[in-house]
C-alpha cells in the first residue's frame, strides 16, 4: 500500500493513472462515496504491488532484509509475521516499497541519488508521464533491488 495526499485539481482517475491500478480498488480500499470531488488534503490508500521474494536454504528475514535494503520488523509488519512465526524454503515473502514523499525543491535526480537507483526507474515504477511536474508532497514509490 501506498499513502497519497490529494493535491489541488487532482482527480481520482489521475490517482488511479499515476499508481497503475483502478479508481474502483481505490474507492473500494478508501470507501469513496462521491468520486467526483475529493478533498484537497485527504489521505488516500492506493493498493499497489510489493515485491515478492521465495525464501531459499540458508536464508533468514535478517538476511532477505539486508538484501532489499529494508528491515526485520518491515517484513514482518508486511507478512502480517511475528518472531515465532517459522519460515519455511520456498515461503513467499513480501517486500514493503520505499515511499519518498517529494519535498520543496526535490527533483528526481536527486531522489535517484539518494536511494541509489536511477531517474528512469523510478519514472517506470510510478508511471510518470512528465517528470518536470512533480510537487511537493508528491508520493513515489521506489523500486526496490537486492543487493
Amino acid at each position: 500500500m501506498v499513502i497519497h495526499v490529494v493535491q489541488s485539481g487532482e482527480t481520482l482517475w489521475q490517482i488511479a493513472y499515476q499508481y497503475q491500478v483502478s479508481a474502483a480498488s481505490i474507492t473500494n480500499l478508501n470507501d469513496l462515496a462521491n468520486l467526483d470531488r475529493l478533498e484537497v488534503g485527504r489521505v488516500l490508500l492506493i493498493p499497489i504491488s510489493d515485491v515478492i521474494h521465495t525464501v531459499k536454504p540458508g536464508e533468514t528475514i535478517e538476511v532477505i532484509a539486508e538484501k532489499y535494503g529494508t528491515t526485520y520488523e518491515d517484513i514482518l509488519e508486511a507478512n502480517q509475521m511475528t518472531t515465532s512465526t517459522p519460515l519455511h524454503i520456498g515461503k513467499t515473502l513480501k517486500i514493503p516499497p520505499i515511499i519518498h514523499t517529494i519535498a520543496q525543491g526535490e527533483t528526481l535526480w536527486m531522489v535517484a541519488r539518494f536511494y541509489g537507483t536511477t531517474i528512469n526507474r523510478i519514472i517506470e515504477a510510478n508511471k510518470i508521464q512528465n517528470p518536470n511536474l512533480l510537487y511537493p508532497g508528491a508520493v513515489l514509490v521506489i523500486p526496490r533491488e537486492q543487493k
